[in-house]
């Protein structure tokens, strides 16, 4: 073999070996197949799943509020009481997979009054409509949430801000679809406080970018390597609230394969 046969073999190799990747690790036009995990596991892959609606209630205006009018979701009110509730997207997965890490992440977006204090994070108990939900018909019943994750106290605007771990929760949805009712988050402490936080209709929310959108971040080990193949779209509620606002596909959630920690331009928060 000659001298310059072997040059354009070895210049066709490494040109072939880029081909089908952006440098930001997003699928780019063409098949896209993600980079091979080694080893015998357990594989991990960090998901990154959008809110699919939210809403809030309120002791000070208990009858139904029209669902989420504006750009922000809350928790507190100087009048009262206030509730956020949000639902995510959850992907259904290979039976073996474990959630080994999951935190809600919300973009606190303005001021607060004082928001000086935490959130309280709970389970929704039931299904609810984010175009009907109110005060006296919400899945939760009023009063103190049991003691659980949290959400951390203001500290400044604007960045993300993040739940403790509540990977329990994350396996809960994971393993159970139909038991997905979704979050609450109330302040326990204190009813004089307004802690604002971006909505899913955030203006930052498009199609194809999920945005400053309320998220649920996970960290999911499985016995062999997930693919686009073996990662089946989760469902959406009928009352979710991205079919109204996109006339087409709308991003769900994104992935990241064979990486060994999570990735650094997801910026997570963590209490």
């Amino acid at each position: 073999m000659t001298r310059k046969l072997l040059s354009i073999l070895v210049f066709l190799t490494i040109a072939l070996s880029f081909t089908g990747y952006g440098c930001n690790g997003r699928q780019v036009p063409g098949p896209w197949i993600p980079p091979p995990q080694q080893g015998n596991g357990p594989f991990v892959t960090y998901f990154w799943c959008t809110a699919v609606k939210d809403a809030y209630v309120s002791s000070s205006l208990p009858y139904n509020l029209g669902g989420l009018s504006w750009d922000n979701v809350g928790s507190g009110d100087p009048n009262g009481m206030q509730r956020t509730y949000v639902q995510f997207y959850m992907p259904l997965l290979p039976a073996t997979a474990q959630v080994t890490e999951a935190y809600i992440n919300m973009y606190e977006n303005s001021r607060q009054y004082p928001g000086m204090v935490s959130i309280d994070v709970a389970l929704a108990n039931d299904t609810w409509d984010p175009a009907t939900i109110s005060w006296i018909d919400q899945p939760n019943p009023p009063g103190p949430l049991a003691a659980g994750p949290t959400i951390g106290p203001y500290t400044d605007i604007p960045r993300w801000r993040g739940t403790s771990d509540i990977s329990g929760y994350g396996q809960a949805h994971l393993d159970n679809p139909a038991g997905n009712f979704g979050f609450v988050l109330v302040v326990n402490s204190q009813q004089s406080i307004v802690r604002s936080f971006a909505s899913l209709d955030h203006a930052t929310r498009t199609a194809a970018d999920m945005g400053q959108a309320p998220r649920l971040m996970l960290r999911v080990e499985t016995d062999a390597p997930l693919t686009q193949a073996n990662i089946i779209p989760g469902g959406l509620p009928l009352d979710n609230e991205l079919g109204g606002r996109f006339n087409g596909p709308f991003t769900v959630s994104e992935q990241r394969f064979g990486l060994s920690a999570w990735p650094s331009e997801w910026d997570l928060a963590i209490n």
